[in-house]
């Protein structure tokens, strides 16, 4: 008779051990599933960073380009008089952009820049790029920067 009992005493004992390797086992499974589930939250977080990151150099790029180009602008007309000129070929490298440039002011040079205000005139543009490639998950951006060329007086 003591043995029986000991025997069920074992057997209750491997059940036991049983439910307590599920109940860790279920556990370490829901942390793993959060853990992977914020892990996937997380990069398309960054995933989405990324893409805001490569629309703001994109718009930038497309700036640059205009500004680097001094085809872009062509001084014309009287002396006092800057005209803009934006290329259709400062844009071909630049897909889903849109690009507008903008005289704003005619001005004597400014102060502390080391040139003659009876020699030269300056002219200030705003120059804006938008790009917008959302449809395809390649993000949208825009950025204005204004640009002050300086020119000779003729």
């Amino acid at each position: 008779m003591i043995n029986q009992t000991y025997s069920g005493f074992h057997e209750f004992q491997q059940g036991v051990a049983l439910l307590t390797a599920l109940t860790f086992l279920t556990i370490i499974t829901i942390i793993a599933v959060v853990a992977m589930d914020s892990s996937n939250m997380q990069l398309r977080m960054a995933n989405s960073q990324e893409e805001k990151s490569t629309a703001r150099e994109i718009s930038q790029s497309c700036i640059d380009n205009v500004i680097n180009d001094p085809n872009n602008f062509i001084v014309t007309g009287t002396p006092d008089t800057v005209s803009s000129n934006v290329t259709v070929t400062a844009l071909t490298e630049f897909s889903h952009t849109d690009l507008t440039l903008t005289e704003l002011d005619l001005m004597a040079a400014p102060r502390g820049i080391g040139s003659s205000a009876d020699k030269f005139q300056t002219s200030l543009f705003d120059i804006s790029c938008s790009y917008d490639d959302a449809a395809s998950g390649r993000g949208k951006d825009s950025l204005a920067q204004g640009f002050l060329l300086m020119v000779p007086k003729i």
